[in-house]
């Protein structure tokens, strides 16, 4: 199997993944139950993270930026629908292909790790002991610290670039190759991502920093 076919090979994998969730089957209940469930997580995720979003204003962008951006996933729907001619795009990504796959591979499991949470939950509020109760009912730990991972992946995949100009004047003129590839979205979050992130200090660790928090609060909810 050359590259170019692994490559079409994973990232059907993903999407066959994501279109097998619940959400998109569900009624508008379910999707009231899951916005909740997103924001208790924002609210939650910010709240654990305050002190140190205090004693340090890159750390804080950093947050801000992941939390409005990043924690529920991409938006693949647009990507989906192309079927696919969406996923042949991803040949001609070359050196951005890795970058790219990581992306969707982090946007699938924060889709399917909301998902079970979301049916654990049932028709629960959604506080502090419900949420618990729900993650320690799902057999999810290895795609929660694999997501951390990717995020890590990414942010040191981004590091380098961040504060280019001209890369960034580069995805500006492929806006239009985006939006006709059904990657609008995913275009809009990256052209945040070089405004908000800009002269940010130390990306990478800032995102490893976070993933090390994450990983000892669910550790603390639900020991391995």
């Amino acid at each position: 199997m050359t590259e170019s076919d692994q490559r079409i090979t994973f990232l059907r994998s993903q999407f066959d993944r994501f279109l097998a969730l619940p959400r998109h089957k569900a009624d508008d209940q379910y999707h009231q139950r899951l916005n909740a469930l997103k924001r208790f997580e924002t609210a939650e995720i910010r709240h654990r993270h305050a002190s140190a979003c205090n004693a340090d204003m890159n750390y804080a962008a950093v947050i801000d930026f992941y939390l409005c951006e990043l924690h529920h996933g991409l938006n693949l729907q647009g990507m989906v629908d192309r079927g696919p001619q969406g996923i042949n795009n991803a040949r001609r990504l070359d050196k951005a292909y890795q970058l790219f796959a990581n992306a969707i591979e982090f946007s699938v499991l924060s889709a399917v790790i909301q998902d079970e949470i979301t049916l654990r939950l049932g028709k629960c509020a959604v506080t502090r002991d419900s949420y618990a109760q729900a993650l320690h009912a799902c057999d999810d730990m290895r795609d929660r610290k694999r997501r951390l991972e990717l995020l890590v992946d990414i942010g040191k995949e981004v590091e380098p670039h961040i504060n280019s100009r001209l890369m960034h004047t580069g995805l500006k003129l492929l806006r239009g190759i985006f939006r006709n590839s059904g990657l609008a979205d995913i275009h809009k979050v990256a052209d945040e991502g070089f405004i908000q992130l800009r002269s940010v200090s130390g990306l990478a660790q800032q995102l490893e920093t976070f993933a090390d928090t994450e990983i000892s609060y669910l550790t603390a909810l639900k020991p391995d």
